[in-house]
């Protein structure tokens, strides 16, 4: 395994550029002994002898014994660490010169750079994280709403593992039950169908209930690409405002202002969301507006979420229609936001605007005054999968990592397998078969039963440092 190499390692576990401090970090059986030979504390003083303790001092050149900075050094001794391992953390001012030649110090004393996430393999391998909690560190590194970063402090906790394991667990006593009937027909025998049938339901409903959360574990994770269409003027760049409750798009009256695609980041009810502005979907023989349309159809091919925008004041024209055929023809799931009902014309209030335009909903709503931009967020968070609101509770377990939820959906296969089996009266050991299926996968998702290729995959995608 490419993590299980030992030694002790080094590296910078802050991010690159100016800060107020940066933070160099050690771990390994050797990673006091590398510190001391480059640390300085005040009046020639060492290292402390307690865990968990923090010193004042200088690094030096291990070699020259040139001083290289003024430091705080944090130790922590095994197994109360990070890394079940001993570690020691040196913060240290935080511009590039300054991490960088404290790093340098480390390997020339003895240390060795570590590899991507090697620190976090590390709390693996020795036990302190299962392969879930590893994979939620990154995910709260990579968090981008509130929302989605309690998702990965609840999986760092063991929430998902917890529910995993209880699940694998029954599934395990129950093969357990089959085979020791197997094996001892005249005193234990088979388990009685009913029974076996029952308790295969029950663990079938617990991983049923955690793929029901997969959809808005995703986005969590992976957030939204939503492209606001439809022809010029009808106020794309006024509902990305609306949205994004700031003013980032130009509005004017000219219909056209936008030749080129505005992104935007922003957060729509817990979820990271990418909003995508763009040029109006018309025919023109103008060159740059032309480019401008070309890469419109070109974001729509590639948005999650299409919102086809139309203006309640004038109602359904030939532009329009086009606009609606280019969004009906790429993949991603539809929503109409027709605006400007503030105006009160109501032209569009007699069409069936779902069934025109392919899509999940249709909302009314102004962009000028803000009527109904709560409910078109929920519309586009629903048509994406999502489920519940901001006022959800943000500690609940939710499968986030598609290799989870691909782990699930074969253990559910199999359970499935297996209780239709039982009830059709197969003989139990073909159930036993399918049921370690069943707790093969899960245990994937723990890492009982990963391969050291999955994890070591897992691993390469961390940053150094962590």
């Amino acid at each position: 395994m490419e993590y299980g190499i030992g030694g002790t390692i080094a590296a910078i576990s802050t991010a690159a550029g100016e800060a107020g401090i940066g933070i160099v970090r050690l771990s390994g059986p050797d990673a006091i002994g590398i510190t001391g030979r480059m640390f300085r504390g005040p009046r020639g003083g060492g290292l402390p002898a307690n865990s968990h303790s923090v010193v004042y001092g200088h690094v030096v050149d291990p070699r020259s014994g040139e001083i290289i900075d003024e430091v705080l050094v944090t130790v922590f001794r095994a197994p109360r660490s990070y890394t079940r391992e001993d570690v020691v953390e040196i913060g240290c001012h935080g511009g590039l010169a300054a991490v960088r030649g404290v790093l340098q110090a480390a390997l020339r004393a003895g240390a060795r750079a570590a590899l991507p996430g090697e620190f976090t393999a590390r709390a693996f391998l020795n036990g302190r994280l299962d392969l879930s909690q590893a994979e939620a560190v990154l995910d709260l590194v990579r968090s981008k709403t509130g929302r989605a970063a309690a998702a990965a402090l609840a999986q760092l906790q063991g929430g998902l593992s917890g529910k995993v394991r209880r699940v694998r667990e029954d599934l395990l006593d129950v093969v357990a039950w089959i085979e020791a009937g197997i094996d001892f027909p005249d005193e234990v025998g088979d388990p009685p169908g009913d029974e076996l049938a029952k308790q295969i339901g029950a663990a079938a409903l617990e991983i049923g209930r955690l793929l029901n959360s997969a959809g808005s574990g995703r986005i969590l994770r992976e957030g939204i690409r939503v492209a606001l269409a439809g022809r010029p003027n009808v106020g794309k760049s006024s509902l990305m405002n609306a949205l994004l409750r700031m003013e980032r798009a130009i509005v004017t009256d000219v219909p056209g202002t936008t030749r080129d695609t505005i992104e935007e980041g922003a957060n729509i009810l817990g979820f990271p969301v990418t909003l995508v502005d763009m040029a109006g979907l018309r025919d023109t023989r103008d060159a740059v507006e032309a480019a401008g349309v070309a890469r419109a159809r070109g974001e729509i091919e590639a948005a999650d979420v299409v919102v086809i925008v139309l203006d309640d004041s004038a109602g359904l024209g030939d532009e329009d229609r086009r606009a609606i055929d280019n969004a009906r023809r790429a993949p991603g799931v539809r929503v109409v936001a027709v605006n400007k009902v503030d105006l009160g014309a109501g032209a569009l209030a007699r069409v069936d605007l779902e069934g025109l335009c392919g899509a999940s909903r249709a909302v009314r709503v102004s962009a000028r005054t803000g009527e109904n931009i709560g409910a078109l967020e929920e519309a586009i968070v629903a048509a994406a999968g999502g489920t519940g609101s901001s006022g959800g509770s943000l500690a609940q377990v939710v499968v986030t990592n598609a290799r989870h939820a691909a782990a699930l959906e074969r253990a559910a296969a199999a359970l499935d397998e297996a209780e239709s089996g039982v009830k059709s009266g197969l003989p139990v050991d073909l159930a036993s078969t399918a049921l370690r299926d069943a707790v093969d996968a899960l245990g994937e998702i723990t890492g009982d039963t990963a391969g050291e290729e999955i994890i070591d995959r897992i691993f390469r995608e961390f940053c150094v440092g962590k």
